[in-house]
């Protein structure tokens, strides 16, 4: 690293640890669908023992989409703050294609999480339906 850079752009720094956050972070989510998919096959296959695991997963999703969101958000505003301007030249190109870069992956991993977060809550109302029909026909049945 270049440490006059640096000193004049402390975003250039932290580029290695934001893209190590990026790759952490798709590999949980990554994680997640593959436990969110599980979830949902043993909704459909053995019942209603999965409501727990979906209303757990849904939860945990929504912290990791406001966190993303968070993120993606505070690296827009920082590209407007005066400590992270840089002195000009190609080091300006690459500091902005630096931020975009980040940005973008942080964008998407929030697009990532959004999605996962939208299945879930999906899953769960599907659930809860089967579970409003099943518990609709037993008092039906019970009533005659």
């Amino acid at each position: 690293m270049r440490q006059e850079l640096m000193a004049q752009d402390p975003f250039y720094t932290l580029h290695e640890v934001f893209m190590f956050s990026v790759c952490s972070e798709r590999q949980f989510l990554n994680l997640v669908d593959t436990k969110l998919t599980k979830a949902i096959n043993e909704a459909h296959d053995y019942g209603f023992d999965s409501l727990p695991t979906l209303n757990y997963l849904k939860e945990i999703l929504y912290n990791h989409l406001n966190n993303n969101r968070h993120i993606a958000s505070t690296i827009k505003k920082i590209e407007y703050t005066p400590w992270t301007q840089s002195p000009g030249g190609g080091d300006d190109l690459k500091h902005k294609h630096r931020n975009a870069e980040v940005l973008g992956y942080f964008e998407d991993l929030a697009e990532q999480s959004s999605i996962l977060y939208y299945r879930c809550e999906s899953a769960i109302a599907v659930l809860m339906n089967r579970i409003s029909t099943i518990s609709s026909q037993f008092m039906s049945t019970a009533d005659v």
